[in-house]
């Protein structure tokens, strides 16, 4: 069923998401345990590495180009990065009533503003 866009079923529906993720994490128990299980915890180590792994590869081209500082390594960024979501992530798991998107919307520029070569951060040294 196509949505119309001036009656408002987006927002319902948007609502509903939320409502729907909410409960979810109102039941955050049995997921958080599954990561007690070595296998899970493994195999979330290796993708959580991969994801780093292609962030650290964007984070090291916006290096070069002179968007992103450059005095700490792109890998060491990458890891800022996930670290911050992950926890916008878990903090909202504990408190949905703040929307996710709200929880990342507000960490994002903060973030960004730490990594962004700018005039207080010029980022021309680099590690070895």
């Amino acid at each position: 069923m196509p949505v119309d866009l001036g009656t408002g079923q987006v927002s319902a529906d948007r609502r509903i998401g939320r409502q729907r993720i909410s409960e979810r994490a109102a039941c955050g128990a049995r997921p958080v345990s599954r990561l007690l299980d070595e296998a899970v915890r493994l195999g979330m180590q290796q993708k959580l590495q991969r994801g780093r792994e292609i962030l650290s590869e964007l984070l090291a081209l916006g290096q070069k180009r002179g968007e992103v500082r450059r005095d700490l390594p792109a890998l060491t960024l990458a890891f800022v990065f996930q670290q911050t979501f992950f926890g916008a992530l878990m903090m909202w798991s504990f408190n949905p009533a703040i929307p996710l998107d709200e929880r990342f919307d507000a960490a994002f520029p903060l973030l960004w503003s730490g990594m962004a070569a700018g005039h207080e951060n010029q980022g021309k040294e680099r590690l070895p």
